[in-house]
């Protein structure tokens, strides 16, 4: 089948096992081919009358009823598009994907980008739709959605003032360019590492900031003779947590190889911490040396843990990017986990403030600032105001085929 007044459909939902699958409908025949397939608890049709208004009823082929679904309409660009939520199972919306596909919709494996399905006014907003799909908390949508609304203005006000402030919008840029580290933390998330000696309670703490018995805990030191990892969140910023073996001299290949994938694991982190164990800190002089050797390494906290149970060396000082901490009992967890968002750029991050959020910005900004530093302002105007935000053509995915 072919042609742009073709329906199509596909899972909007990502993949694997869920609570709630959604399959979207979209095309000149969308309504049609729906109706062929969902029957309603009201007996009634889908029309266009029912734009923005749920239906629930049942999905169902040839032969039999598939699932319970719930039903809505919208028209974009004049064009039908129809959600169908049912539950989330692999071989439900496989079902529901067929029984459409033999009512003539096409079936699209690769679902197209957002800003494919919704219309965009131009790139920013396009890659701000985009992003949202992918967003991992709260603060990461809030944070989206005021730069798909405002960032596009920012730039624009920026672009106007090249020729007339060439100082103050270099300064603007160099800003933007500053904040795209952690605005990149914000969208796609940092990687957080547990360093350390064995049975310092590295398991216990990460069980403690995922908030569930992710990591198996034991008395016994060596435990942990792999990475484990975990997502989780700190103050809206999604994060990677690892847990690492411990760092000892390894009883045999096995653990060895753990070690050093541990070492690796370090190694590409945005923040270490450094989990020892505050009751017999003094009984070690590896120990100590682990402390010097970390304390002047960038991107690494220092936690003591087992506060608990009191320290052999109360007079032991704590370094500056130290705390102690019980991940037994929880004491000093809070203040740890707003040590983790504030060094992952937590405070830095104004949710209602410009920043850039995808590669193409930065390195077109990047390109603008260079055309400032060259004496050449009006280049810099062309870089922002028809690269950087330039308007694209939008909505054009709703019954064409998806890009690729």
């Amino acid at each position: 089948m072919n042609g742009d007044n073709v329906a199509r459909c596909f899972v909007t939902t990502p993949a694997g096992m869920g609570a709630l699958g959604i399959v979207r409908v979209v095309g000149e025949g969308a309504l049609s081919i729906l109706n062929r397939v969902f029957e309603s608890r009201s007996g009634r049709v889908l029309a266009e009358a029912d734009v923005d208004r749920l239906r629930y009823g049942s999905i169902h082929d040839e032969t039999e009823s598939i699932d319970d679904a719930v039903v809505s309409l919208a028209i974009v660009s004049g064009i039908p598009t129809i959600d169908i939520a049912a539950h989330g199972g692999i071989r439900v919306l496989q079902r529901v994907l067929s029984s459409l596909a033999e009512h003539g919709a096409e079936i699209v494996e690769t679902p197209p980008a957002a800003s494919d399905v919704w219309s965009a006014t131009g790139r920013i907003e396009a890659e701000a739709l985009d992003a949202l799909v992918q967003a991992k908390t709260a603060r990461a949508v809030r944070f989206l959605s005021w730069q798909r609304e405002n960032l596009a203005d920012s730039l624009r006000r920026v672009a106007g003032r090249c020729a007339t402030d060439p100082e103050g919008v270099r300064a603007e840029l160099e800003s933007l360019l500053q904040g795209y580290d952690d605005a990149r933390r914000l969208l796609h998330g940092a990687k957080v590492v547990l360093v350390g000696p064995p049975n310092s309670g590295k398991s216990t703490l990460f069980n403690r900031l995922v908030g569930r018995n992710a990591a198996m805990v034991a008395p016994r030191a060596g435990t942990t003779r792999d990475w484990v990892t975990a997502s989780t969140e700190f103050d809206g910023i999604p994060a990677t947590l690892v847990d690492t073996a411990g760092r000892r001299l390894p009883d045999d290949d096995l653990e060895s190889l753990a070690v050093e994938s541990g070492c690796n694991e370090a190694n590409a982190a945005d923040l270490r911490i450094l989990v020892l164990d505050g009751v017999s800190i003094s009984e070690t002089k590896t120990i100590e040396a682990c402390v010097d050797a970390e304390e002047n390494s960038a991107g690494t906290l220092i936690v003591l843990n087992k506060a608990d149970r009191g320290a052999a060396r109360p007079e032991w000082v704590v370094p500056k990017q130290g705390l102690w901490i019980s991940a037994e009992t929880g004491a000093g967890i809070g203040e740890l986990t707003t040590r983790i968002a504030t060094y992952l750029g937590s405070d830095r991050i104004a949710d209602r403030s410009p920043y850039l959020f995808t590669g193409r910005q930065h390195s077109l900004v990047a390109q603008a600032l260079r055309c400032l530093l060259d004496r050449r302002p009006n280049a810099a105007t062309v870089v922002i105001a028809r690269e950087l935000i330039g308007a694209q053509p939008i909505g054009v995915g709703l019954g064409r085929t998806a890009r690729t």
